[in-house]
């Protein structure tokens, strides 16, 4: 029911409802000793302490997510757990570690058979390639994201948008334009 209230209130911009839910949620999973639900939700909370700019709190429970999910064989959470790490870390500069940790994501995902979660780590590994500066790479990712993410609307927008920055890099603006619209 938390989960619920929290992702109800995200979509309406209640960010600090949002995760006072989320910690709730965990709380409550935590007591009851679910650990696979108490990850998926650390995840949740790390992203949406990432998205309130709340960078550090966000990689502190990332890192703590990504360590408890490998320590419980929780393959998909720690994927997913990488790849929002990924971000945070980009966005603190430190690129070389997003990088590999995006890699990591996309890869485990990939095995997994969940296109959609898959191509949301490529997405970000290609915004982490453009920040980079490796700007046809990042094209290519963001554009194998793209044509997986048809059903994902929002999702797929960043991948184009990603796509639509690495061409203009590269001096691609015709292409750049048409991507855009």
């Amino acid at each position: 029911m938390h989960r619920a209230r929290a992702a109800r209130a995200a979509a309406h911009g209640e960010s600090t409802q949002c995760l006072d839910e989320l910690e709730t949620a965990w709380a409550l999973f935590e007591q009851v000793g679910d650990q696979r639900n108490a990850c998926a939700v650390r995840v949740e909370s790390g992203a949406a302490y990432a998205d309130i700019g709340e960078i550090e709190r966000a990689v502190e429970l990332l890192r703590e997510v990504v360590a408890a999910a490998d320590r419980l064989g929780l393959a998909e959470i720690a994927a997913i757990a990488r790849r929002e790490l990924a971000r945070v870390l980009a966005w603190r500069g430190e690129g070389a570690e997003a990088e590999r940790l995006a890699r990591q994501a996309v890869a485990s995902l990939g095995t997994r058979g969940d296109s959609r979660e898959r191509a949301i780590a490529a997405s970000y590994l290609a915004e982490i390639l453009r920040l980079l500066g490796r700007w046809a790479e990042a094209a290519a990712e963001a554009a194998a994201a793209a044509s997986a993410l048809i059903m994902a609307p929002a999702a797929r927008a960043f991948a184009l948008a990603v796509l639509a920055r690495s061409r203009l890099r590269q001096g691609e603006a015709k292409e750049a334009s048409v991507v855009a619209h």
